[in-house]
Order: structure tokens, then sequence, then C-alpha cells
């Protein structure tokens, strides 16, 4: 089966899971992130705040984060046109997700890579469905357990579903 076509069928499935829940069982309400001015620890960058989860955004693929909550973002665009969102299937909440991105692209607009980085907020959120849909479906889990935002993956993720 293409690619395409598993995405579409993962994304039909989403959409129907998605709204036989109750919204109680797939939304939490949060409050929007704090952006944080400058909070430096070399390589490190603690980007935002989310009630009380740090999100780092690094270069550092090994970069552990103080707290177990915490989000890690790891900043690949100079070497694979690539930002990749750590254990991202544990992120369900459509909200959270939206101002994770949200954060993303910010930081993206402030710190220009030498190769450019350039995603839509769809395509993004599209894509993070995807493989949370198949981290759920058992599929390819090793794979699908974080998201990689590649500059290639644009067109794949690129039409508005559900958002």
């Amino acid at each position: 089966m293409k690619r395409k076509t598993k995405i579409f069928i993962a994304t039909i499935i989403g959409c129907i899971t998605f709204f036989c829940l109750k919204p109680s069982d797939h939304i939490q309400m949060l409050t929007y992130p704090t952006i944080c001015d400058a909070d430096y620890d070399e390589d490190h960058l603690r980007f935002a705040n989310i009630k009380d989860m740090d999100i780092y955004i690094t270069p550092d693929i090994n970069f552990m984060p103080p707290k177990e909550d915490d989000i890690v973002i790891i900043d690949l665009r100079d070497e694979k046109e690539d930002i990749k969102i750590l254990s991202s299937h544990k992120i369900n909440d459509p909200i959270l997700q939206s101002s994770i991105i949200d954060i993303i692209l910010k930081y993206n607009l402030e710190n220009p890579s030498n190769k450019p980085w350039i995603r839509t907020k769809d395509s993004l959120q599209n894509e993070w469905l995807a493989h949370n849909l198949a981290y759920a479906f058992c599929y390819e889990r090793e794979r699908t357990a974080d998201v990689d935002f590649e500059n290639k993956e644009e067109e794949d993720y690129k039409i508005k579903l559900l958002h």
C-alpha cells in the first residue's frame, strides 16, 4: 500500500475515533504557553512553559530534561532540515499540540537555520496526528513514537483535515 493511502486510512480511522469520544475524553483545556525571553543552558534552550511542563529546543539528541513531563524538541534543521519532538505519542491533546507547533514556528522565525525549514501549521498538525494514530495502532512504533517534521514531508500532509 502506498504511503499516502496509509496516511489517508489512518486519518479516517482517527477522525472516527476522535468524533466518537466525548469532549472530556480527548480535550483537556490548557492555558497558552509562556514564551521565555531567554533561558539558555549553553546549547539547550528552555523556550516555553505550559503549566508545569518546560519545552526545550536543542540540537543535542541526547539531552535529558530535568523533569519527566518536560517536552524535548530536537533542532536538526542544519543537518537534515528537520525538527523532531521526542515521545510525541504521549501528547494527544490537540490544543497542547497546536501550542507546541506555534512555539516551533516562532522558534524557527527567531532562530533561522543555514538550511531553510519551511512547514505550514496545517501540515505539522496533520503529520503529528498521523504519527499518533500509527503509534496507537502499533504501526512501526519505534519510528512513530517521535514525530519528525522534515521539509520534504510538507506536501504529504498539506491538506486540511480536522483543524
